[in-house]
């Protein structure tokens, strides 16, 4: 069972997040590519995270970066990723992906790799304690993404919040 939590990327929230990151296993923060300050806005969310929550192993929680909407920008426009890129590896997330809620573009490769990335890391965590068991119903991952606007959110598009 996976459970996502869309934490509104609203600076009130910031604060908040302790409770949503409690005994979380990942977190996909969101920027929109067709503002390039919310690049930069991911950091306090990113800090955030980094200062409330802990993976079970006591690292810190696989984080995701991801530019959302490339639906409204050209080839052209896009242009490299390798900027964002390496912004991403400086400012510690574990990869980061180009996506579109609107089409879904991007969507099931980023989801996958971060769920990929927290089962290894459980199986890992595990096999170094054996005698750890997880809570089934204590398993969630963290969605944080900028405000919204006019568009539709990458889970409420796909329709559900419990897999």
């Amino acid at each position: 069972k996976i459970q996502f939590w869309d934490i509104a990327g609203q600076d009130k929230n910031v604060y908040t997040s302790k409770v949503f990151t409690k005994d979380a296993h990942g977190c996909i923060i969101l920027c929109d590519i067709t503002n390039q300050d919310t690049l930069e806005a991911t950091l306090k969310w990113k800090k955030s995270i980094d200062d409330n929550a802990l993976f079970k192993d006591g690292g810190k929680l696989p984080c995701v970066l991801v530019q959302n909407k490339i639906d409204l920008v050209s080839e052209e426009e896009l242009g490299n990723d390798e900027e964002v890129r390496k912004f991403g590896e400086e400012n510690g997330y574990i990869n980061f992906f180009r996506t579109s809620a609107k089409t879904g573009l991007g969507v099931d490769e980023c989801m996958d790799y971060l769920i990929k990335t927290i089962v290894d890391r459980l199986d890992e965590y595990i096999a170094k304690n054996p005698d750890t068991t997880l809570d089934p119903n204590r398993t969630s991952i963290v969605k944080i993404q900028q405000p919204k606007k006019d568009t539709t959110t990458m889970l409420s598009k796909q329709g559900c919040c419990n897999l």
